[in-house]
């Protein structure tokens, strides 16, 4: 999750990766003509999506929060059936909203999400493979009976175009879209 919440947000500082939200589109992008009388999340996601496709880019990727994603999964109206929009592909394995696949990680903050043109927003090169060792001797590991396992990895995130991601709160899109 470490290495999703750098590639989500990270800020390019230090030993920080520049991230696809350090200098992405959000609700101030978004055209006050885009207007839903009440909307939901649902709506936001594809008030985002038409501005990327307003900016040449083809929208193809959906990022939202496990507990976003879930309640609106389950939200039903009132006749007890559920409403969500999303359809099962069961080929890929995946739900989609508006054609688009979504996917569900604890790197995008609960009440934010993405949508972006995954060709055209960035590219993640690999710069070293995955490396594990094994510390027997470190500090007093002998006298616990412990071993200090590190992990590393280099990877570098190559940011294309800024515009080809969206993201922002539900709360700012729906405030934004919401006829006054």
């Amino acid at each position: 999750n470490q290495e999703d919440s750098q590639l989500l947000t990270g800020d390019g500082t230090g030993t920080n990766v520049y991230g696809l939200a350090a200098s992405a589109a959000d609700e101030n992008d978004l055209s006050v003509s885009t207007e839903f009388a009440e909307p939901n999340n649902w709506d936001c996601i594809q008030a985002a999506s038409g501005y990327l496709a307003s900016q040449d880019y083809m929208p193809d990727c959906i990022m939202v929060n496990p507990a976003d994603f879930y309640t609106m999964v389950g939200t039903k109206g009132s006749n007890g059936q559920y409403v969500a929009p999303f359809y099962f592909d069961a080929a890929q394995n995946t739900y989609t909203l508006f054609g688009m696949p979504v996917y569900h990680s604890s790197a995008v903050a609960e009440g934010s999400f993405f949508v972006f043109d995954k060709a055209a927003a960035s590219q993640l090169f690999q710069r070293s493979a995955p490396s594990v060792q094994f510390f027997p001797q470190d500090s007093d590991n002998a006298q616990k009976n412990l071993v200090t396992v590190r992990v590393e990895e280099r990877l570098a995130h190559v940011r294309k175009h800024d515009n080809a991601v969206f993201t922002d709160t539900y709360a700012n899109v729906k405030y934004i879209i919401t006829p006054t």
